[in-house]
C-alpha cells in the first residue's frame, strides 16, 4: 500500500532523484509526475507529428528512473489539444517499456478526453485517477459530477484513485474531519490521497545564508494521523510538492537564480541560500559550471 505520493515536476533533478531512491523507499512511494510542456519538447506546429516520439521518450525515462511500479501522470500543464492523444499513446507503449502509468483526469476535463482515457484504460495497460480541488467537494453536485465522470470512463471506484488537491498549506491546518464526513465514497477508492504543499513560492527576499521553514503540510497531516490511526477510519495517503511551491509557475525568462540547496528534514526544510549564479556587475558566472553528472 502506498504511504507517500510526492508530486514531482518533470525536470532533470526530479528524474535523477527518482532514479536514486533506495528500494525500501520505493516500496512505500507512488510518485505523481506533473508533465511539463518542455518534457515533450513540442512546438505548436509540430505537436501531432512528433508526439509519438515524445511519448516514447517519456515512457523510457519512467522505466529508467522508476521501473515497473505504478506511477501517477498528470498532464494538466500541457496543451489540452494533445492530452487525449498523449494518454492513448502512453497506454499503447506502456507494455513495451514495462511501465505502469496511472493517468490523472480532472472533473472539468472535456468529455472527449474522458472517452479517450477510458478506452485507453480498457486494455489494462493504463489505470485512471481523478484529481479534484478540495473546494469542489463542498459543492452540492460533487457526488453527481464524480458519478458522471466514472460512468463516462467506464471504471469502478475500486479501480480508481482519488487525489484531493488542497493547494497551499500554511499554519492553519486543513479540515481533515470535514473531509472524512463529506468526501464522496471516502472508503471506496483504490487510493485516497490528500495533496498539499507549504514550501515557499520562491527564495526572493531571503538573505544569503541558512534558513529553516516549517513543513506545515506534514506537521498537520501527522497530527491528524496520530489520532486517526487509533480509530476505524481510513487514513488518506500523504502527498506534498517536496521542495517546490504548490502552485506551478513557469520560470521567469531571463531570471538570475541563486545557487541554493533545499533539504527536507523531518518537520522543516533547511534552505541554504547562495548568491545569484551570474554576477551582473562582473558579467561572469560566480561558480564553476563545468560539472559532469554521472548518468
Amino acid at each position: 500500500m502506498t504511504q507517500y505520493v510526492p508530486v514531482l515536476r518533470t525536470k532533470l533533478a526530479e528524474w535523477m532523484a527518482l532514479r536514486l531512491l533506495p528500494e525500501d523507499v520505493r516500496r512505500a512511494v507512488t510518485p505523481c509526475l506533473e508533465l511539463l510542456p518542455q518534457e515533450l519538447a513540442l512546438s505548436h506546429g509540430e505537436a501531432h507529428n512528433h508526439l509519438p516520439h515524445a511519448v516514447r521518450r517519456f515512457a523510457k525515462k519512467i522505466r529508467r528512473s522508476w521501473g515497473r511500479r505504478p506511477i501517477f501522470v498528470d498532464a494538466s500543464h500541457i496543451n489540452p489539444s494533445v492530452r487525449p492523444a498523449t494518454a492513448a499513446l502512453l497506454a499503447e507503449v506502456a507494455p513495451a517499456y514495462g511501465i505502469s502509468p496511472i493517468w490523472i483526469l480532472r472533473l472539468h476535463e472535456d468529455v472527449s478526453s474522458q472517452l479517450v482515457a477510458g478506452r485507453a484504460a480498457e486494455g489494462g495497460t493504463l489505470r485512471l485517477a481523478l484529481r479534484v480541488n478540495y473546494d469542489e467537494l463542498d459543492k452540492d453536485d460533487a457526488t453527481d459530477r464524480i458519478d458522471v465522470v466514472l460512468r463516462t470512463l467506464g471504471v469502478s471506484l475500486a479501480d480508481t484513485d482519488l487525489l484531493v488537491e488542497y493547494g497551499v498549506v500554511d499554519a492553519t491546518p486543513p479540515d481533515y474531519e470535514w473531509l472524512e464526513e463529506h468526501a464522496p465514497y471516502f472508503h471506496d477508492w483504490r487510493e485516497f490521497v490528500v495533496v498539499g504543499g507549504s514550501f515557499l513560492p520562491d527564495l526572493s527576499g531571503l538573505a544569503v545564508g541558512t534558513r529553516f521553514h516549517p513543513r506545515w503540510d506534514w506537521l498537520h497531516w501527522e497530527a491528524w494521523a496520530r489520532v486517526t490511526r487509533h480509530r476505524e477510519v481510513r487514513l488518506p495517503v500523504f502527498s506534498d510538492y517536496t521542495i517546490h511551491h504548490a502552485i506551478f509557475r513557469e520560470p521567469v525568462e531571463g531570471a538570475n537564480p541563486s545557487a541554493s540547496i533545499r533539504y527536507t528534514a523531518e518537520d522543516y526544510w533547511v534552505i541554504l541560500r547562495g548568491e545569484a549564479v551570474y554576477n551582473r556587475r562582473m558579467k561572469e558566472s560566480r561558480y564553476n559550471t563545468s560539472v559532469t553528472l554521472n548518468s
